[in-house]
């Protein structure tokens, strides 16, 4: 037990040293940048490593991932979820992965999945550990990166009005990441 709680202490000083460099560098990651390797839980007690997902050591069958970073008290990010579960049930056959990073404490997250009945894998980021790392402050913010984990699409705003264009940018990019012929994405 101790062993564990150790371990998840010594990941969190390095994560957030290097959340030092990039706060103090005042970068922000972008389209085309590697998204640096992270490491949460998700809302059961779960380990979820970057790594298992994109990379050379991948376990994961993702071609592309999405990370949406959200809360319980954001409209915007309860109205994207819907549209990322569309997304994900065409898509996830192909490769594609969806994961929720919620913003707040577990059971704040928990209150998210409750309201919005979704399905997705809910990641908790309660020290806003990976927000600081990726360089952003205002959510709804979602990336898609690809198998390499290459920054492929970023969306910083998400609203009924915009909802359409957003999503039909996501698809884009999620039917280039997965390398499918777009006259058959279909299915």
């Amino acid at each position: 037990m101790y062993k564990g709680l150790k371990l998840q202490l010594i990941f969190s000083l390095c994560v957030m040293s290097a959340d030092l460099l990039f706060a103090q560098n005042g970068e922000r990651i972008g389209i085309g940048d590697i998204c640096p390797s992270f490491f949460l839980k998700d809302i059961d007690g779960n380990n979820f490593f970057l790594s298992e997902c994109v990379g050379e050591k991948a376990v994961k069958n993702h071609r592309g991932v999405i990370f949406s970073f959200c809360a319980s008290y954001c409209e915007p990010c309860k109205k994207e979820i819907p549209e990322l579960e569309k997304l994900l049930e065409k898509y996830e056959d192909r490769g594609l992965g969806i994961y929720l990073i919620a913003l707040e404490k577990k059971d704040q997250a928990q209150k998210l999945i409750n309201e919005t009945k979704t399905d997705l894998t809910v990641l908790v980021d309660r020290y806003l550990v990976v927000q600081k790392l990726l360089g952003f402050n205002g959510i709804p913010f979602t990336v898609l990166i690809d198998n390499k984990g290459e920054v492929r699409l970023i969306n910083t705003a998400f609203s009924e009005k915009n909802a359409d264009e957003i999503m039909e940018r996501f698809e884009h990019a999620v039917v280039d990441v997965l390398d499918i012929d777009s006259g058959n994405d279909a299915q």
